[in-house]
C-alpha cells in the first residue's frame, strides 16, 4: 500500500509539472484536532481513552505546500504536514484540489493520508498505523504570499488492525470493533 501511495504522488507531481502554469512553495502550520470513533458490534461507543490521543485529542502540525496552478481557477495543493498531539506524532498528507470561487477565497477537496509514528506500546498490536481520508476546507487568500485555511477530513478505513478482527471473528462477528478517525486542521499558510 505504502509503494502504490509512493507512485500516486510521484504521478501527481509529474503530471502537475506538464500541465501546471505557476508553481509557488510554502510553510503552513497550526491547530490540529483529531476525533477517533471506536463502534463495537455496530454500538457507537464514543471518544475513546487517553491511550490514543494521537487519534484523538489537540496539538498542533507544521508542514510544507506546494501550490500548483493547473489551469485558471484550478490549483493542485500537497502538503507534507508534522502533527504533534498530546506528545504523540504523525505525519499528514492531504493533496487537495481548490478552485477559487472569488478572487481570494477557495473551496478545497480531496485525499488525505496519515502515518501514525508514535504509538502507545499497550496498543501498538491492535491500530492500523495507516489512515485514509477524505478530505475538505476552504481557505483564504490575505495577500499574495499569506492565507489562512481549514479542512475537516472524514476517516474511511478502519483504524483496528486486521488481525484483532480475525482473532474475534470466533465469535460470529458480534464484537467487531470498527475505528474511524476524523482530523479538523486550521492554520496559517506563507508562500515564498
Amino acid at each position: 500500500m505504502k509503494k502504490l501511495f509512493l507512485v500516486a504522488i510521484i504521478a501527481i507531481f509529474s503530471l502537475q509539472s506538464n500541465f501546471a502554469q505557476d508553481i509557488s512553495f510554502g510553510v503552513t502550520g497550526g491547530l490540529f484536532l483529531g476525533s477517533a470513533d471506536l463502534e463495537i458490534a455496530g454500538f457507537d461507543i464514543g471518544n475513546i481513552s487517553n491511550d490514543l490521543d494521537v487519534l484523538d485529542g489537540g496539538g498542533f502540525y507544521i508542514g510544507l505546500l506546494a501550490d500548483v496552478e493547473i489551469i485558471g481557477d484550478f490549483h493542485v495543493q500537497p502538503e507534507l504536514l508534522y502533527a504533534n498531539i498530546g506528545g504523540e506524532s504523525a505525519f499528514v498528507i492531504p493533496v487537495m484540489a481548490k478552485y477559487y470561487v472569488a478572487e481570494s477565497f477557495n473551496l478545497q477537496a480531496g485525499p488525505q493520508f496519515d502515518f501514525i509514528t508514535d504509538v502507545p506500546a499497550i496498543i501498538k498490536e491492535a491500530i492500523n498505523t495507516f489512515g485514509f481520508s477524505m478530505a475538505v476546507g476552504a481557505g483564504y487568500d490575505i495577500t499574495e504570499k499569506i492565507s489562512v485555511q481549514a479542512k475537516y477530513s472524514f476517516g474511511l478505513n478502519d483504524r483496528i488492525d486486521s488481525s484483532i478482527n480475525d482473532l474475534l471473528d470466533g465469535f460470529g462477528g458480534i464484537l467487531t470493533p470498527s475505528l474511524k478517525t476524523n482530523i479538523l486542521h486550521a492554520g496559517v499558510v506563507y508562500k515564498f
